[in-house]
């Protein structure tokens, strides 16, 4: 399937995967590591004429519910986008019209659940549980900066460097110019730096992203789509990220120090 997006789902410790085909009304269940699926569940969703596939997915441990964007469109001047909050077994619980004109990732934060518009470039915020974007929209201090006719894509959150993780394909026009991992300040939502991405020698168009909180080490997934069509889940590690490394050691001088007494224990 053409997968977009992940969520990782700590309760039963699997991922959930979007399959970008309008004709696919599924999310998918994978193993998060042997990269096998185990099962999909059907989603009853908002018909449209115009209806293409599921983008962004998040899991909420809050609620134990998923978030899922879905894009309508055929064209950049006719794109607009749903937020659907369904049970894990495919029941919707809501669905309700999305800020963003094309939405693509998508992440659960605590009583905030913030949205990232491809087109736009911004990430727009609501409330939970009630979905509410008219409070909190937009989230003007989370803007994005770079330019790419596409750009944003799946967004996670890294606890231990305390910085969203955002996907990031650049497109201009039809021409993939690179794929990158952006570091982005909570705040203030400036990039702090970019990695790019390749798998071998194919430079991967990324669409998913999503931490993985398990373990002492710090890691995320990220889906890609290859040059040759196929879609995969690739691992990357977050533990020397730029944004939590320090640009040069602390030195003393003198090199010897005397502090005092100090009691012991």
């Amino acid at each position: 399937f053409y997968a977009y997006d992940i969520a990782y789902d700590k309760d039963d410790n699997v991922l959930w995967a979007t399959d970008f085909t309008a004709t696919d009304d599924n999310i998918f269940k994978i193993d998060p590591d042997a990269g096998t699926l185990l099962d999909s569940v059907k989603i009853a969703v908002n018909s449209a004429p115009s209806r293409n596939g599921f983008t962004g997915i998040k899991y909420d441990p809050n609620t134990k519910h998923l978030f899922i964007q879905q894009v309508n469109g055929t064209t950049d001047a006719d794109w607009n986008s749903y937020v659907y909050e369904v049970t894990t077994t495919g029941t919707v619980v809501k669905i309700t019209a999305s800020p963003a004109a094309y939405g693509t990732g998508i992440y659960a934060q605590g009583d905030t659940l913030i949205v990232v518009d491809r087109m736009q470039e911004v990430i727009n915020r609501a409330t939970l549980p009630g979905l509410d974007f008219s409070l909190l929209n937009p989230m003007s201090d989370l803007s994005i900066t770079r330019n790419a006719t596409y750009g944003p894509r799946g967004i996670a959150y890294d606890p231990k460097l305390g910085e969203y993780l955002l996907a990031y394909t650049d497109f201009q026009g039809t021409t993939l110019n690179g794929s990158y991992l952006l570091f982005l300040d909570p705040e203030s939502g400036a990039e702090l730096n970019a990695f790019p991405i390749a798998i071998g020698e194919q430079l991967t168009n990324v669409r998913g992203m999503e931490y993985d909180p398990r373990g002492a080490g710090n890691t995320a997934w990220m889906t890609a789509l290859t040059s040759g069509g196929s879609a995969q889940i690739i691992k990357i590690a977050l533990t020397d990220g730029p944004a939590g490394a320090p640009s040069a050691a602390l030195s003393l001088t003198p090199q010897t120090v005397v502090f005092g007494n100090l009691d012991t224990g």
